[in-house]
């Protein structure tokens, strides 16, 4: 008899932080607590203005799904050449990001890589990688040609029938929640007020905006929009449209002595993409799918079979990993793909359409949104 039910992968445990009560006035109110917003209300707090987070569920979202990774190399393809510089810049300030927000908790918070391999299944899928290499090639980025023996030491166990790839020197990743988890906790270390609340409507009353949420009102002289792919707030004020791509992640952890990673792994297999990110603690996040369908969160059987079966011609010990939790994450998505960080009007300003970067562009988008809303703080 078995001692304990069958069942499936438990549901992943939340980032935690403490509840706060929603004060009636504040300097900014940072609506939206995922990366983006977090890292906008840490360094807003840094330039000496108070802050409340309001969001329903912070640090969830397409934050707590994501696979963390630092892509400057890898997300400059054809369709977005003239963001490398702008994907170079961001991925720059990670290594002070990083140092500063360890410091600021006294804790440290490594890379869960500190580069990225991109590898092909067969030979229409090195056409195709190949092609996308001589192009970022041209643009600069470092994007080394690496045969079997590179790869070998890159990353053991590595699938026989990957022969050669490329080796992106720049690219890394970071543990998403680890780094969500730091950022609530910088924010509150920093005396900012996190509100477990929904925003129901902004508007304007006299030189204050007024946030209607669940929990109460709060005004503020500023406000900041970071909503990921949630539908816009209703406002006298129009915020830009944002849509949400959806994509399934796994998340996978090793069992006994199972070989794991060090280093992620893009990948094209036989014309699908996948990626296979690494955590310090030897847990491996599977992801890629990019599917249009309106908000539905459901998982569908046929992307995680899709997802699994191309990862295991990439990384065959994964078939000695345990599925730990599966969920669909929603990229919030401009029509150009281009994200948005500007002032709507003075005080009021968005961060949104972080599309597949949220990660790389946080630090970058927080710094400018601290320099926007000092300018007009002054």
């Amino acid at each position: 008899m078995l001692a304990t039910p069958l069942a499936g992968p438990p549901s992943p445990q939340p980032c935690v932080f403490v509840d706060s009560a929603l004060p009636p006035s504040t300097d900014v109110v940072v609506i939206g607590g995922g990366v983006i917003g977090l890292s906008s209300a840490w360094r807003l707090l840094q330039v000496g203005l108070s802050v409340v987070v309001v969001d329903p569920a912070p640090a969830s979202g397409a934050s707590f799904v994501a696979g963390g990774m630092l892509g400057a190399t890898a997300e400059t393809t054809f369709a977005e050449a003239g963001s490398a510089d702008r994907h170079l810049s961001a991925r720059a300030e990670w290594d002070p990001f990083l140092r500063e927000l360890s410091e600021e908790l006294d804790r440290p918070l490594p890379y869960a890589s500190t580069s990225t391999i991109l590898v092909a299944g067969n030979r229409s899928d090195l056409a195709e990688i190949e092609h996308v290499a001589k192009f970022q090639r041209e643009l600069d980025l470092r994007v080394n040609a690496v045969g079997r023996e590179e790869l070998d030491r890159l990353v053991p166990g590595l699938g026989r029938t990957l022969r050669q790839g490329f080796h992106l020197v720049d690219d890394a990743a970071v543990d998403n929640r680890m780094i969500l988890q730091a950022l609530l906790d910088a924010v509150q270390h920093r005396g900012g007020v996190i509100c477990q609340a929904s925003a129901e409507a902004l508007h304007q009353d006299g030189g204050q905006y007024c946030v209607d949420t669940s929990a109460g009102k709060v005004q503020a002289p500023n406000v900041l929009i970071a909503t990921g792919a949630a539908p816009a707030i209703p406002s006298s004020v129009e915020i830009p449209t944002i849509h949400p791509v959806a994509g399934v992640i796994l998340r996978l952890t090793p069992r006994k002595s199972a070989l794991t990673i060090a280093t992620t792994i893009r990948a094209v297999i036989n014309g699908r993409s996948c990626y296979l990110v690494p955590r310090p603690d030897g847990e491996i996040t599977l992801g890629a799918t990019s599917v249009e369908r309106g908000y539905d969160l459901s998982v569908p059987a046929g992307e995680v079979h899709q997802l699994l079966d191309d990862a295991r011609l990439v990384f065959p010990s994964l078939d000695d990993f345990a599925l730990k939790d599966v969920e669909v994450g929603l990229r919030p998505t401009t029509a150009d793909h281009h994200p948005i960080v500007e002032l709507l009007q003075p005080g009021l300003a968005v961060a949104l359409g972080h599309y597949r970067n949220g990660f790389l562009l946080a630090p970058a988008t927080a710094k400018r949104v601290a320099e926007l809303m000092g300018d007009v703080v002054k």
